[in-house]
């Protein structure tokens, strides 16, 4: 068996001043890659529960709108990932024109006032 060594004052302080620059040079290299991610890496997939919430459109129709190849999807496993330009599409498409002031009022259909309620 091998004894153990004990170890001195000086020592222990060496080993501390060590360990501490190891963690003050590290920290600023953490930071920065925690900051890198989080600005410049974005998720080029989405599952159909982040569509739905992005969307308003339910999770079941996100899946049977990629089943029926009207979206492209993928599959990893039991997952059905969404491509975010997808979402974005489809968002868009649905999107309406805001109508202007003017054309803000009340539409009467032709032939609307001819008839009576009984």
């Amino acid at each position: 068996m091998k004894s153990k060594r004990k170890v001195t004052a000086k020592q222990q302080a060496q080993i501390d001043k060590t360990i501490t620059s190891l963690v003050e040079h590290a920290r600023p290299q953490a930071e920065r890659l925690t900051t890198l991610k989080a600005v410049e890496v974005q998720p080029e997939f989405m599952g159909v529960l982040e569509a739905e919430i992005l969307s308003g459109i339910s999770r079941w129709t996100w899946r049977q709108m990629a089943y029926q190849r009207r979206i492209t999807s993928c599959k990893v496993g039991r997952r059905l990932l969404l491509p975010v330009s997808e979402v974005r599409r489809v968002i868009t498409e649905g999107t309406r024109e805001r109508i202007s002031n003017d054309r803000a009022a009340i539409v009467r259909l032709p032939g609307a006032e001819s008839q009576t309620h009984a």
